[in-house]
């Protein structure tokens, strides 16, 4: 291969060398992009994308790109030599994809215009960000998936900050693009909230800076005419109608405190999404984005806040103090068997035979659960019976690193809640667990844990984080805290 230039039947040239990382949504959802050709990004990145996070890394490429110069032995794909490739490396029959499928999915992969620069898990949850190259106008992109069991992704969000400055995240409705939930447009002077409704119809938010914040909110049916609101119909409907703004207790913020707990002592609140409603408001009002966990040195707390049809009343302005950890001891105890990878089960989780196939089994302890492995024999998840295994909800999962070693331990609630990651070196040894508790009253197969606390691999607390969600599940802020409350 001469400078990485690969030739598909003497046809266009690509060069393999020409690569960053591309993301499968990205490729997926171009326009000029044909049913067929969307199958063949499946079945590439069902063999190649061996972690499952939804994006082909430069190394999962690189593997593809030998593959294909194996069976292109002279560099120049013949149709005969196609065939090969669908069959022995794809696992697809020999005649699905042709050679035009092939050249436009990889001319897409190499031609730059959606090149990954950043692919980062976040550590509070198993959510991915991935950041994309700056498009002609100076645009960056960030997206927030999450990964789906079995392969795959849902596309939770994304983020463009502009050139000029201004951003604007867009939430998704069950990873469907053409389904937003809301959007926040940050702007020098004002930030714009839109909520979407299922019927089409939807809300605007204009919060106008002007020394203190001013909110205004227009309603729109699904056809975009503005709904005039009944309490100011002899008003224009152009006109918006400004909410009034109420009573407030100045309170002088003291060391350690931030808005999590400050919300939970001040109106006597325990619900997490609750509390995440009234600190945003209070944010928006002080005029802090919501990412931020900046404290003013004093704020304004309304007497009275209403949170749907609950009324908040202010029941207490003396400190709050910082309820973070009270309820916890100083260490977690961590089970003997889970020191290192390999005691997990003290069973292998490699079973080739049964690759890509979910089989009841006996663990050690001689229980019988349902075991799932993926296409490399690999054990990813544990079932602790046939209900579970059928709605998908894992009692324990398995992710591991490049060279096939166990890397993250995963255990779920009975409501498939994540409350336990163990995280090992290359070595098998344990290092991090991460402890995720505080979730939503009556959560089922949540990702939004109030509170996410770090161990090392000896039990001890390092770190506590508190959490802040929008309506759309999303994390938009945390704030760490050390074993004692002190904030990091």
């Amino acid at each position: 291969m001469v400078d990485g230039i690969f030739r598909f039947n003497k046809g266009e040239n690509v060069k393999l060398t020409n690569f960053n990382g591309v993301s499968k949504e990205e490729l997926s959802n171009r326009k000029d992009v044909s049913d067929n050709q969307k199958k063949l990004v499946d079945s590439i990145f069902k063999q190649y994308d061996k972690n499952n996070d939804g994006i082909l890394s430069k190394e999962e490429y690189v593997k593809m790109a030998e593959d294909l110069q194996k069976v292109a032995r002279n560099d120049n794909l013949s149709e005969r030599e196609l065939k090969k490739f669908n069959k022995n490396y794809l696992g697809v029959d020999k005649k699905s994809y042709e050679m035009n499928d092939l050249q436009k999915v990889m001319t897409m992969m190499t031609d730059d215009s959606d090149s990954v620069t950043n692919v980062e898990k976040r550590v509070d949850s198993d959510a991915i960000e991935v950041t994309y190259k700056p498009n002609q106008y100076g645009s960056v992109k960030t997206e927030v998936l999450r990964p789906k069991q079995g392969g795959g992704t849902v596309l939770l969000s994304e983020e463009t900050k502009n050139a000029d400055g201004t951003v604007t995240k867009i939430f998704y409705k069950d990873g469907d693009r053409s389904k937003k939930s809301s959007m926040i447009e940050i702007k020098q002077d004002e930030n714009i909230e839109t909520i979407y409704n299922d019927d089409g119809s939807y809300s605007v938010r204009h919060y106008t800076k002007n020394g203190s914040y001013t909110v205004t909110t227009q309603n729109y049916d699904k056809n975009g005419n503005l709904i005039p609101d009944v309490e100011s119909s002899q008003q224009k409907q152009s006109e918006p109608v400004e909410t009034k703004t109420p009573k407030t207790t100045e309170y002088q913020v003291q060391s350690g405190e931030f808005w999590y707990n400050i919300v939970a002592a001040k109106y006597g609140v325990k619900d997490h999404k609750t509390i995440i409603n009234i600190v945003h408001q209070l944010k928006d009002a002080a005029g802090v984005d919501y990412k931020s966990s900046k404290m003013p040195s004093k704020i304004d707390l309304p007497n009275e806040i209403t949170i749907g049809k609950n009324k908040y009343t202010l029941i207490n302005v003396t400190s709050s103090g910082n309820e973070c950890c009270n309820d916890l001891p100083t260490i977690l105890p961590i089970e003997k068997n889970i020191h290192t990878a390999k005691s997990i089960l003290g069973m292998p989780t490699q079973d080739r035979n049964n690759a890509n196939k979910t089989v009841k089994g006996t663990t050690a302890e001689n229980s019988e659960k349902f075991f799932k492995y993926d296409r490399n024999g690999e054990l990813t998840c544990i079932y602790s019976d046939e209900a579970h295994k059928n709605a998908d909800q894992p009692s324990f999962s398995f992710a591991y690193d490049k060279h096939g070693n166990v890397e993250i331990y995963t255990k779920y609630d009975s409501n498939g809640n994540k409350i336990d990651d163990y995280w090992f070196i290359e070595n098998g040894n344990l290092y991090t667990r991460l402890v995720y508790d505080s979730y939503p009253e009556d959560a089922t197969n949540s990702k939004c844990p109030g509170r996410v606390i770090e161990c090392d691999a000896d039990g001890n607390i390092k770190k506590i984080r508190i959490m802040h969600y929008n309506e759309a599940g999303e994390c938009q802020s945390y704030e760490d805290f050390d074993s004692d409350g002190n904030p990091r």
